[in-house]
């Protein structure tokens, strides 16, 4: 899950839930389906002149122009032109488009070979920052600076210091003040934003090439020298308040911190990504934690659509200085950074409220669950397979995943949503962690109904134990998951993030062609392999709004040891998993 802040140039900022909530987090990001834009076709067309039917008479053709004149055939290729004479369907008539003619005063445009390809360049600073990107196309450049520190980094004494880390960002820094860094803001006018997750915190900049020294001296200002004074502070703690109500009013994002908790305690990665406690954290804690993390071997600078040197000379010249952390001119003392391994446990939690929020358009009060089991990490070979899993069972909101590509042969879709009306949510998700991973089933109906869903989700895992895969259902998750692989690959804010988390984990990075072969190597049995792994762990379940039909966790737990025994019972659960990525 991620949060993320977006600053506006009203000087203020918000923070939303990144589309990466429906993300397969850590499949580096290129394999998220909820990152893709919609791009209808006529956002990629030329300028469009529609003439009525009646008035194309006879027309002729000149370099690719066409123009009064000569006949045509009632469909033309170039001319997308169709007959409209008596009888014709207005429903498939199709209206000209016709080219404009050349305009002497702009030059030709240089256009690339489609057999260019652009290569992923990585270099390392004197200091041990890395600094990463790839080039491409276009006017504009993405550029990030991410820092892998987050929630699980978090000593319980001062737990939520990295919320309000990410919530002060674009402040006041030692040079600018806050009405400064709005008006660079605005002058650049480009897209700054502040996102962050349990293990990472990413500043972002988009801007036009020409811009570029000048947004990253903005994100060094913002990243390495803020002020968060205790004024800043004491408003984020105001802002607290309200915002947890609005969260809860929000499924997913309180939903999953329900069930993060329950799989992993109150540590590591059970430590709240979004804090309640309005008493927050002071000024002198908050910037002794970023001292302690915002070093260079904890940091990794990386970019898209920007030359590899051009990124290379910034970096050292705004970063090029930063060295190891150094804690004693801290006000405060701060304890140790926990080193524990993410360990999952499974367990319940649920959130009784005595009335049910109603965040859809019916206004239909609902209970909001959720089923989760142990994952992989993002190093895990096998987080491939899982990734193809989530696609095959998919699923979405009952209003939106009817639609063109929104999962209509998902299961979630075929043996919930379409059978049951009164289910208004069934998803599944799966997220990566350094060293954990935590798979789940996501879903809202009224209470009255809400065991009942919790039924067939578990029973989507037993098909999944007990029954192999079909060929046709599997191979149609293949192609899914890697056309939104290459679709996000025409975002260069998302290859910009997928180069740099890469870099900060393996300190290298897949291509796409790599990344596909291993998706297509994903087989049948590899899926009931993992579901079966899966379920050999206690679940994770967590509810919230009213839970008071729900059943005990000795029931779900009892219900997923019976899948678990028909699993050994197959023996398929035996299969060894491939290595991992190292």
């Amino acid at each position: 899950m991620f949060m993320q802040r977006c600053v506006t140039l009203t000087g203020g900022s918000s923070a939303t839930t990144g589309g990466a909530v429906g993300k397969l987090h850590r499949l580096h990001c290129l394999l998220s389906p909820s990152s893709i834009g919609y791009r209808g076709l006529a956002s990629n067309a030329g300028p469009r002149v529609v003439v009525p039917s009646a008035s194309l008479g006879r027309v002729q053709r000149s370099n690719g122009v066409i123009s009064p004149g000569s006949s045509v055939a009632p469909w033309t290729q170039q001319g997308r032109l169709c007959s409209s004479g008596p009888g014709t369907d207005p429903l498939s008539y199709q209206y000209p488009v016709l080219a404009a003619a050349p305009l002497d005063e702009i030059p030709t445009p240089d256009f690339i070979d489609a057999s260019t390809s652009f290569d992923t360049n990585i270099t390392t600073l004197a200091n041990g920052l890395v600094v990463a990107s790839e080039d491409s196309a276009g006017m504009w450049s993405c550029i990030n600076v991410i820092v892998g520190v987050g929630p699980r980094h978090e000593p319980l004494e001062i737990e939520g210091v990295s919320y309000f880390l990410d919530r002060l960002a674009f402040r006041s820094t030692t040079k600018y003040s806050h009405a400064d860094i709005i008006a660079r803001l605005q002058k650049l006018g480009g897209n700054f934003t502040c996102t962050s997750n349990r293990e990472t915190m990413m500043y972002t900049g988009t801007v036009f090439h020409h811009d570029l020294d000048e947004a990253m001296e903005l994100l060094a200002e913002v990243v390495l020298r803020p002020v968060m004074s205790e004024e800043e502070v004491q408003e984020q703690r105001d802002n607290i308040a309200w915002e947890h109500e609005e969260i809860i009013d929000r499924a997913e994002v309180f939903l999953p911190e329900l069930l993060h908790l329950a799989a992993y305690g109150y540590k590591t990665l059970g430590m709240p990504h979004v804090v309640c406690n309005s008493a927050g954290r002071t000024a002198a804690e908050i910037n002794a934690y970023r001292d302690r993390h915002y070093v260079p071997k904890s940091m990794a600078i990386s970019g898209a659509g920007v030359d590899h040197d051009v990124l290379v000379s910034l970096s050292e010249k705004y970063f090029g200085h930063l060295g190891p952390a150094d804690e004693s001119k801290s006000e405060v003392v701060l304890p140790p950074t926990p080193t524990d391994v993410a360990v999952y446990t499974g367990g319940v939690r649920f959130y009784p409220m005595d009335s049910s929020p109603s965040n859809n358009a019916l206004g239909v009060e609902l209970t909001q669950i959720g089923l989760g089991f142990k994952g992989l990490s993002w190093a895990d070979e096998d987080l491939y397979t899982y990734a193809v899993l989530q696609l095959l069972l998919g699923g979405g909101l009952s209003f939106s995943v009817g639609g063109p590509g929104k999962g209509v042969f998902t299961r979630m879709y075929s043996s919930i949503l379409n059978l049951h009306p009164w289910v208004y949510l069934a998803q599944v998700m799966n997220l990566s962690y350094e060293d954990s991973g935590f798979f789940f089933f996501q879903g809202a109906a009224p209470p009255h109904h809400a065991q009942q869903l919790m039924d067939l989700f578990i029973r989507e895992m037993e098909k999944l134990v007990t029954k192999p895969v079909p060929q046709l259902e599997l191979e149609r998750a293949q192609r899914q998951l890697m056309a939104h692989l290459l679709m996000n690959l025409e975002s260069k804010p998302i290859v910009a993030e997928d180069i740099g988390r890469q870099v900060l984990a393996f300190q290298k990075r897949l291509s796409a062609e790599e990344l596909m072969e291993r998706i297509q190597a994903v087989t049948a049995k590899d899926i009931q392999r993992i579901a079966n792994i899966m379920v050999q762990s206690p679940p994770a379940v967590a509810a919230y709004g009213d839970v008071s039909k729900l059943e005990s966790f000795e029931y779900f737990d009892e219900a997923v040891e019976k899948i678990a025994l028909k699993g050994r019972a197959l023996n398929v659960h035996n299969v060894s998993p491939p290595g991992s990525l190292d």
